[in-house]
């Protein structure tokens, strides 16, 4: 197989070269893409699945099959890829979605190697494969295989690579001539995809994968307003307990570590964590007031007594005027959970 450095759709790619004669052709359709650069492979036998994985879990896998079409005995290749294709726009209003086959150089080229021609007329229920490649984008169909149907280290092998890979979504290109057996007996893979297309099935797959049971995707986030650190150290070691993944986070730095940056800028450095499940967010009322809060939601509100917040009021615009509000009025607005002082 030889395919360009660097592209996608399987553009550029020739499969399956038995002799110079397609190596050299193949060479020239690759580089016109990486500039004389190109990627040879082994070719393997099998078939092509793509295995789509998101957030550790498997979105879901698919047989993808190079164009072919069925003869009749009757009708020529060209004829036989007009009415697949007339077939495809009937699928469409099934929203079962496959590109069209289109006649190009290559196609024509790939009919020649195997002496054939778009005018040849195939024998009844003959299969004709079109092309080398099985892209969907190229013409090739997609069938939806159930992961009962593919062995569990397959579908391991997936997730490991998506985490060797640090991707949160991925890819894997997996050819095989029988998917219900371990890739340590059989198979290769030949591709990792780390911007994999996306139906709409396995983007919502995807979307559940990211936010199911996490907060509707937000990190769970309890404000703490004192001027008291040891008051914020005692509180974080209480939560802690309710949520291990908690990290403490103020203007100083990140889990009591000093920083010398401002707030935003550690909750930069937090946001970009894997690792962040919840956040403790500490601010003095001196911040709170002249700054603001650093977001429009929080989960729960804890209040260092001391600080006298319930009868506090500040000032803030309403209908063009300048009032003053209660604080705590003020923060409810903000605070999804609980106010508490303690």
């Amino acid at each position: 197989m030889i395919k360009p450095l660097s592209e996608g759709q399987g553009r550029g790619v020739t499969a399956n070269i038995i002799n110079m004669k397609q190596a050299d052709r193949a060479f020239g359709v690759a580089s016109k893409f990486s500039s004389g650069q190109v990627i040879i492979e082994e070719f393997i036998q099998g078939d092509d699945y793509r295995i789509t994985v998101s957030q550790g879990r498997v979105n879901g896998i698919a047989r993808r099959e190079a164009a072919r079409i069925h003869g009749d005995g009757v009708n020529s290749i060209r004829q036989l890829i007009e009415n697949e294709n007339a077939c495809r726009e009937e699928d469409k209003k099934m929203n079962q979605h496959h590109s069209r086959i289109h006649i190009d150089p290559h196609l024509i080229e790939f009919l020649n190697d195997h002496q054939m021609s778009l005018d040849t007329i195939p024998k009844l229920n003959q299969q004709v494969s079109l092309r080398s490649n099985a892209n969907l984008s190229t013409g090739g169909k997609m069938t939806i295989l159930n992961e009962s149907e593919v062995h569990p280290d397959n579908l391991m092998m997936a997730i490991d690579i998506a985490k060797l890979f640090r991707l949160d979504s991925i890819g894997i290109d997996f050819i095989t001539q029988d998917i219900s057996k371990s890739w340590r007996e059989l198979g290769k893979v030949i591709e990792v995809n780390a911007h994999p297309m996306q139906s709409e099935r396995l983007a919502l797959k995807l979307f559940e994968n990211q936010f199911l049971g996490k907060n509707n995707g937000v990190l769970p986030t309890i404000l703490v307003i004192s001027d008291d650190s040891h008051y914020c150290k005692e509180n974080y070691q209480r939560e802690l307990k309710k949520q291990p993944q908690l990290i403490y986070v103020d203007k100083y730095g990140v889990g009591f570590e000093s920083g010398g940056q401002s707030l935003m800028a550690n909750l930069r450095s937090v946001w970009i964590n894997p690792s962040a499940e919840a956040l403790m967010v500490a601010m003095s009322q001196e911040d709170m007031i002249k700054e603001g809060l650093p977001f429009n939601r929080f989960d729960a509100c804890l209040i260092d007594k001391k600080l006298g917040l319930k009868q506090a009021r500040v000032e803030m615009i309403s209908e063009q005027k300048v009032v003053k509000v209660n604080i705590v009025d003020w923060l409810n607005q903000f605070i999804a959970g609980s106010i508490e002082f303690s």
